[in-house]
């Protein structure tokens, strides 16, 4: 049975089986798994190089959290449906400390390492390195572009 939410319009509903079939789908802990690869990999390839890799870092940082944010809106969405399911809760939990601590381990450095780049190396890795569609509108002061120039 696809879980739903009916609000005050009766034709609002979630159909969250677009992101996982249940709670106990394994692919959740599938994708727990991968962003661990993937946050590893991240922080392999760009801690202490972030600014000669800037707009693949960039980009790659978003599909990490594209990712992570799948896991996460999923089982609070779930959560939300029925806030007594001790099931929910505690799948929502375990995920929220494993992504927390993969976060802390793996990621911590790319916000730190951002906010401490010069003005021109920031201006300069945003004209070599396209970003991908959508990627850096409104994220800082800065003007982002997806044109190489």
């Amino acid at each position: 049975m696809m879980p739903t939410i009916q609000n005050t319009d009766s034709n609002v509903r979630w159909d969250l089986t677009s992101l996982y079939s249940s709670i106990s789908d394994p692919k959740i802990d599938l994708d727990i798994a991968e962003f661990t690869r993937q946050a590893q990999q991240f922080s392999l390839h760009y801690k202490g190089k972030l600014a000669a890799k800037l707009g693949a870092a960039i980009s790659d940082y978003s599909e990490l959290d594209m990712l992570g944010g799948k896991i996460m809106i999923y089982l609070s969405l779930q959560q939300s449906l029925d806030v007594t399911n001790e099931v929910v809760k505690a799948k929502s939990a375990e995920a929220q400390q494993r992504m927390s601590q993969i976060q802390g381990e793996y990621l911590t450095f790319f916000e730190l390492e951002l906010v401490a780049l010069e003005d021109s190396t920031l201006e300069n890795g945003m004209r070599t390195t396209p970003l991908p569609k959508g990627i850096g509108r409104g994220l800082s002061i800065y003007e982002f572009s997806d044109r190489t120039s």
